[in-house]
């Protein structure tokens, strides 16, 4: 939703935004955003632009950084070893859930892992060729760009370089080319620096890591992830539980293999990937988009003791390696295809089960949004949504002038509060802020009830409608409230047919109504502030 429009608002409480802090947007706003770099904003921004509204242009980019993924850990496998190790590491890849998950949700650790594996590439070229620093310093300033997490990238490449490449610290270009990192990231430093000076805080991540106290971002979800020693000790639990068992062993064996080695340079950088980068998860914690990051390194090690079986141990060791790869990817891909596209996701064993089936579970958003764009899109509203925060106002009024031409359809939003945030943003928060709608949730609703304040926010033609939204997927629900429940009891909508039911008639994603508006401005204040 904050790519579409480039602006930075989330939508809750919990975490306060430029768009709600000011009147007027500040020029730097548009450098950067509170909790993340630009740069797969940007990347997002211009596919939406390109393509439209939808959620194709959203994930393209991550799609096709999830495609140079698996092109660049060919290149590392090539670059350290040879090409057979390249193309088992790029096999590998292919199949690996771990890399097809963020590419296919549009995630942006897709975009973060690319531009790191680009900057190790170009790495493996400058310690030859010093010309290559340029590159590298470019690239890894995109990287920055994107997460603030590839800074893992530095204690990797200064270890490597101190052990096996000494004489690259004596090169004056590699310092000089340091520079064009500066130049690459200085909308991130701008933005920071401005930030700073005006509130006396930087963006969300620095100002934790940094201990700022930051009043609107007191109440933060992922940031409590407990003591160094806990994290450590959900580590192997975590990722036992969302990636393959077959490639975990494989990957535990090549790395004892590579730690026999250790002298060699191939083996010490995957082995320093590793480690640096399991030192990171313990800091930032291990969640499951965490460990992506990872998954390089895993494909990494198995393919360079595979290519190695394959050339030493002829003519048996090639075929074990063919076979032992054959299965590695084989079971990976029907793994991966079993938790991207399987409709039940509620639990397994370790074999056939990840925990990031849930993550692509079909839970009826598509079929929500498809109804919606029938509903809600070929229209536009008889008036605009008014919000207290003049920046979104201004985007309000913009997407409402835009859908000038299209038929008025007197009608409010209103969806089950109950709902996983963020997947609201995407399916009522957009059509408010870019296109006029009122959407609001069934708490705020219930609140305006007990305030006497409804009538404020709903049309007021007399044929006016409101199009209610009631979730009935419990895993999807966080703290329920059950507001959407108390509208459909109080408005005895269990009499009546619903516009849509999605999913199995025995237990539906989403019951939607269409409700006249009159209806909810007689429903009683007191009973609403009873239950609030």
């Amino acid at each position: 939703i904050r790519s579409l429009g480039y602006v930075d608002f989330l939508g809750t409480q919990a975490q306060g935004t430029p768009a709600e802090w000011y009147e007027t947007r500040p020029w730097w706003s548009y450098l950067s955003f509170h909790d993340h770099p630009p740069l797969v904003f940007w990347l997002q921004h211009l596919s939406f632009r390109t393509i439209g509204e939808n959620a194709f242009a959203l994930r393209l980019p991550s799609a096709l950084a999830g495609v140079a993924i698996v092109y660049l850990i060919f290149r590392l496998g090539r670059q350290l070893q040879d090409e057979t190790a390249g193309l088992m590491a790029a096999a590998l890849s292919a199949v690996s859930l771990y890399l097809i998950w963020p590419s296919r949700l549009g995630l942006q650790e897709s975009i973060t892992v690319a531009l790191l594996l680009a900057a190790f590439a170009c790495l493996l070229h400058a310690v030859k060729n010093p010309r290559w620093w340029f590159a590298v310093w470019t690239v890894y300033g995109l990287a920055i760009l994107a997460k603030y997490t590839v800074v893992v990238f530095l204690p990797i490449t200064i270890s490597y370089l101190v052990l096996f490449q000494r004489k690259v610290l004596r090169q004056k270009l590699f310092w000089l080319s340091q520079g064009l990192q500066g130049l690459v990231t200085l909308p991130l430093t701008t933005y920071n620096v401005a930030l700073y000076l005006d509130r006396r805080h930087f963006d969300l991540q620095l100002s934790t890591l940094l201990g700022i106290d930051v009043l609107e971002w007191r109440f933060l979800p992922g940031k409590n992830i407990g003591t160094i020693s806990e994290r450590a000790a959900e580590f192997w639990p975590m990722i036992s539980r969302t990636a393959t068992p077959l490639l975990l062993a494989a990957t535990v064996v090549a790395l004892v293999v590579l730690l026999v080695r250790v002298r060699q340079p191939p083996a010490a950088f995957v082995l320093l990937g590793v480690g640096w980068t399991t030192a990171l998860l313990l800091v930032v914690g291990p969640s499951p988009r965490f460990f992506v990051m990872l998954a390089p390194w895993l494909l990494l090690a198995p393919a360079l003791v595979l290519s190695d079986l394959a050339k030493q141990w002829t003519p048996w060791g090639k075929l074990t390696a063919t076979l032992l790869l054959a299965v590695l990817v084989g079971y990976g891909g029907w793994y991966s295809w079993t938790n991207t596209f399987a409709t039940d996701y509620r639990g397994g064993s370790v074999w056939t089960f990840s925990l990031l089936r849930r993550e692509s579970a079909r839970l009826g958003y598509q079929e929500l949004d498809e109804l919606l764009q029938r509903e809600v899109d070929a229209f536009r509203p008889s008036q605009p949504a008014a919000v207290q925060y003049p920046v979104l106002q201004d985007y309000i009024d913009r997407g409402f002038r835009r859908d000038r031409k299209k038929p008025v359809k007197p009608m409010a939003i209103a969806f089950d509060a109950d709902l996983a945030w963020p997947t609201p943003l995407w399916y009522f928060t957009r059509r408010t802020i870019y296109h006029g709608w009122t959407a609001i949730s069934t708490d705020g609703l219930k609140a305006a009830v007990s305030a006497r304040q409804l009538g404020a926010l709903l049309p007021r033609e007399p044929d006016a409608q409101v199009l209610l939204v009631v979730g009935q997927n419990t895993d999807e629900r966080r703290l329920r409230t059950e507001s959407a429940e108390w509208f459909a009891e109080q408005l005895k909508l269990g009499n009546r047919t619903p516009i849509s039911v999605i999913g199995p008639k025995d237990h539906p994603y989403f019951s939607l109504w269409l409700v006249p508006a009159a209806s909810l401005l007689t429903l009683p204040p007191d009973a609403a502030a009873v239950t609030n």
